[in-house]
């Protein structure tokens, strides 16, 4: 993929890691299949993505990236069992944090964003008023309000290795 980009366009200037897989349920129903689908695509896609970019924009000495986490990272709820989300989109926190250390003398900034529940097809309609019931501010997210994050730590040349919630107050706690 970075090939391909960089073929076409010359350069990567910023890579943002938003691919994910997200289930509740109690962590004993997961299949050992579930769990290593979690893992490959929730930890090791950001983990392979931003090894990558970081050897790219490490030789160009700039460049950005983006980790989308989740609130649930920051403050887990009894009443959202959700571990394995808990457990790796944590360790993506962590990651952010640690290559931002590595990639900071290069001119590199890696940040994350971690949302609520954001109103995506994920989500039927039918379910939004009980997960924003889970906010503070009383809603889910819009997609547009996560893109807003997104597009502030790219153009945010002083800012590493920061985890920003989006979530309404939820990782505020309750």
């Amino acid at each position: 993929m970075f090939a391909q980009a960089i073929s076409r366009y010359g350069q990567v200037d910023v890579l943002v890691n938003n691919a994910g897989i997200f289930a509740v349920k109690p962590f004993v129903d997961f299949t050992p299949q579930e769990i290593e689908e979690q893992i490959s695509t929730n930890l090791k896609g950001v983990l392979y993505m931003s090894q990558e970019a970081a050897r790219h924009m490490g030789e160009r000495g700039r460049g950005r990236i983006v980790n989308i986490t989740a609130a649930l990272a920051l403050q887990p709820h009894a009443s959202v069992p959700a571990l394995l989300a808990v457990a790796l989109k944590g360790g993506v926190n962590q990651a952010t944090r640690a290559l931002a250390l590595e990639l900071a003398p290069r001119g590199v900034t890696v940040n994350a964003v971690a949302p609520g529940v954001v109103d995506t097809p994920m989500h039927p309609a039918e379910s939004h008023a009980a997960l924003g019931d889970l906010h503070p501010l009383g809603r889910i997210a819009r997609a547009d309000e996560i893109a807003a994050a997104v597009r502030y730590l790219v153009g945010a040349e002083f800012v590493t290795g920061a985890v920003v919630p989006v979530d309404g107050g939820f990782s505020a706690g309750r």
